[in-house]
C-alpha cells in the first residue's frame, strides 16, 4: 500500500448492531419472559476494552461511525467511545442516517415517540443516554433524544445524509438541520 493513503495503516472493525437499543440497555436482571439481556451498554465497553487490550490504546486515531440504528449508536455513545481511549488518540463520529425523525404519523399517532419510550423503559437505557436528551418515563421527555442531540457531543462529528434520511424531512425542517449539522464538524 502507499504511504500516501491516509488510512493504509489503519485497523477496521466491524461490531454487528443487534443489541435493539443502540448499546445503551442496562438491566441486570434476565427479562424472564424471552430470557434476554439487555446490556447493550456493557457490551460497548467490554468491546473497546478488549481493543484496548489487544493494541488500540497505541492508536493515533479512532473513528467509530455506523449506518441507520448504527448511526444512532454512534451518536449516542461517541462521546463513551472517546472517554475510554487514552486522551493521546484523536477521536470522530460518522453517523450515516442515524437520525429517526419525530414526527406523527398520517393518522396523529406519535409513533416514534411511543417507539423510543417502550426502547428506553425495556432497556433501561435512559441512563445511558447523552444527558440534552432529557430522557425520562415520561413519554413527552423521550423523544427529544432526536437531531439536536449531536450539539451535546463533544467530540467533532460528521453527519452522511443518506437520501432516505432526506426524504424524512419536511423542506422547512431540512435547511435547519442540515445546517446546524455542518457546523458540528469543527477544523
Amino acid at each position: 500500500m502507499s504511504p500516501f493513503l491516509d488510512f493504509y495503516d489503519w485497523n477496521k472493525l466491524k461490531i454487528m448492531y443487534y443489541d435493539g437499543a443502540s448499546y445503551t440497555g442496562d438491566v441486570q436482571e434476565v427479562d424472564p419472559s424471552t430470557n434476554l439481556h439487555y446490556r447493550g451498554a456493557r457490551i460497548f465497553k467490554s468491546i473497546v476494552q478488549h481493543l484496548l487490550a489487544k493494541g488500540m490504546y497505541k492508536a493515533e486515531n479512532a473513528i467509530l461511525s455506523g449506518t441507520s440504528a448504527g448511526g444512532l449508536a454512534a451518536i449516542l455513545n461517541c462521546d463513551k467511545f472517546s472517554n475510554l481511549l487514552p486522551l493521546s488518540v484523536r477521536v470522530r463520529c460518522i453517523f450515516d442516517s442515524g437520525f429517526f425523525v419525530d414526527v406523527e404519523t398520517i393518522s396523529g399517532y406519535p409513533h416514534i415517540q411511543e417507539l423510543f419510550y417502550r426502547i428506553v423503559k425495556l432497556h433501561g437505557s435512559a441512563k445511558n443516554l447523552p444527558q440534552d436528551c432529557a430522557v425520562e418515563y415520561d413519554k413527552s421527555l423521550v423523544a427529544k433524544c432526536d437531531p439536536r442531540s449531536y450539539q451535546a457531543i463533544t467530540v467533532p462529528v460528521l453527519c452522511d445524509w443518506g437520501s432516505s434520511d432526506l426524504a424524512e424531512f419536511a423542506p422547512n425542517r431540512f435547511h435547519y438541520h442540515l445546517g446546524r449539522i455542518s457546523k458540528a464538524v469543527p477544523e
